[in-house]
């Protein structure tokens, strides 16, 4: 069964914002793309990250059936602590760093800590 479209639609409140989860797919990618809006419907954040395929291969990391990849970094932080291991998330705890470039201009590059969820 797949748990993650059971998310669709489904709410809680986080810093007193009630946000609804929308689910839906990235462009060609088999990925699921987890997406939060607030009680205006407007995109409030994207709770998961899209990583190729290839990437991930590379990495030695293959999804499995209800696992999503989630950025626990910078604006997500702590939006992410409040999720993992919630009613909805568990935290499998394996770990991926991929390279990330912060800013067009500056080319500055570093490597960020991803989470790997499976969804409950």
């Amino acid at each position: 069964m797949n748990n993650i479209l059971m998310l669709d639609n489904k709410s809680f409140t986080y810093k007193d914002e009630e946000l609804t989860f929308k689910i839906s797919k990235y462009g060609d990618s088999n990925e699921y793309a987890i997406q939060l809006f607030d009680s205006e419907h407007f995109p409030y954040a994207c709770l998961t990250l899209n990583i190729p395929e290839v990437e991930l291969n590379i990495l030695g990391v293959e999804l499995k059936e209800n696992e999503i990849i989630v950025k626990t970094y910078s604006e997500n932080e702590g939006l992410a602590k409040a999720l993992r291991n919630s009613e909805w998330f568990r935290d499998t705890g394996q770990r991926i760093s991929v390279e990330y470039v912060s800013g067009r201009l500056s080319g500055l590059q570093n490597f960020v800590p991803i989470e790997i969820w499976e969804v409950i």
